[in-house]
């Protein structure tokens, strides 16, 4: 069975106007990114980016999108018994 990689990336605003990236133009890890992804195959996504990050790992909000907590949680600084806003 040939083994099928995956890698799926959410960037907002990656096509977007970027304030000062000429600098990133001779960056050699930049570079190396762009000729990788280029190798890629892009997908539109279906609603915003909180959509598409619920939707890549299953999770069902029954209210607004959790964003400030699941932010910490990724960072391991995350606790069930406080309240959480990104400002």
């Amino acid at each position: 069975m040939p083994y099928k990689s995956e890698l799926q990336l959410v960037v907002p605003g990656i096509c977007g106007p970027l304030a000062e990236t000429h600098f990133l133009k001779s960056s050699p890890d930049i570079n190396q990114w762009v000729k990788i992804l280029s190798k890629s195959h892009c997908l539109p996504s279906q609603g915003n980016t909180n959509d598409v990050i619920a939707s890549l790992f299953k999770l069902n909000f029954k209210s607004d999108f959790p964003s400030a907590a699941l932010t910490l949680l990724a960072k391991n600084m995350y606790d069930p018994a406080l309240f959480y806003m990104h400002a």
